[in-house]
C-alpha cells in the first residue's frame, strides 16, 4: 500500500509545482492578449542544441528552441526582440525512439539569463508503433517569455523536440 501512496504524493507535488510555475510565468507582464498585426505571429522549434541546464543531473536531454518563422518570412535564428516578450499560446511536445507504448514525461521549460528554470507545462507522451509520440499544450491566456530566456523541452535521454506558437508583444 505504501507504493501507491508515494506515487500519489509525487504526482500531487508535480501538479503543484507545474501550476505554481505556470502562474509565475504568466505574471510576466505583456502587451495585449492577442497579436495586433500578422508580423507578430511566431512559430519556433528546437533543432538539437542543448539548453543551459543548471539543475541537478537528471536522465534528461534538454533541447533548446533554435529557429523561428515569422508570418510570411523565411526561417531565422530564434530571438525575442528587446522590449518585447514572446507570448506562447500553444506547444507541441515530441518524443522519438522509445519502444511502442512507452510512457515518457516531457516538459516545456524556460531558463532565464541567470540560469533559473521555470516549468511552463508538461505531459506524458505514450509512443506509438512507429516509436514516435506527441502531446499538445495549450495556454489560452498565453505565457510570456522575456528576452534572454531560453525555451527548452526536457525529456528522456532519447530524442525530444518542441514546436511553440505564439506572438510578440510589448513588454510592460
Amino acid at each position: 500500500m505504501a507504493a501507491p501512496a508515494a506515487r500519489l504524493a509525487r504526482l500531487t507535488l508535480r501538479a503543484l509545482l507545474l501550476s505554481t510555475a505556470s502562474i509565475a510565468a504568466v505574471a510576466a507582464s505583456a502587451g495585449p492578449l492577442w497579436p495586433t498585426k500578422p508580423s507578430q505571429l511566431v512559430s519556433a522549434h528546437s533543432a538539437g542544441p542543448l539548453c543551459p541546464f543548471t539543475g541537478p543531473k537528471l536522465e534528461t536531454t534538454p533541447h533548446k528552441v533554435e529557429f523561428m518563422t515569422l508570418a510570411g518570412r523565411p526561417e531565422v535564428p530564434f530571438e525575442i526582440p528587446p522590449g518585447s516578450v514572446l507570448v506562447i499560446t500553444s506547444a507541441r511536445l515530441l518524443s522519438f525512439g522509445a519502444a511502442a507504448g512507452t510512457p515518457e514525461n516531457v516538459q516545456l521549460v524556460t531558463f532565464d539569463a541567470s540560469g533559473n528554470m521555470g516549468v511552463l507545462g508538461g505531459a506524458t507522451i505514450v509512443t506509438e508503433s512507429n516509436q514516435q509520440g506527441h502531446a499538445e499544450l495549450s495556454f489560452p491566456t498565453g505565457v510570456a517569455v522575456r528576452p534572454g530566456s531560453s525555451i527548452c523541452v526536457v525529456g528522456p535521454l532519447r530524442t525530444t523536440a518542441v514546436e511553440v506558437t505564439g506572438y510578440f508583444a510589448k513588454d510592460r
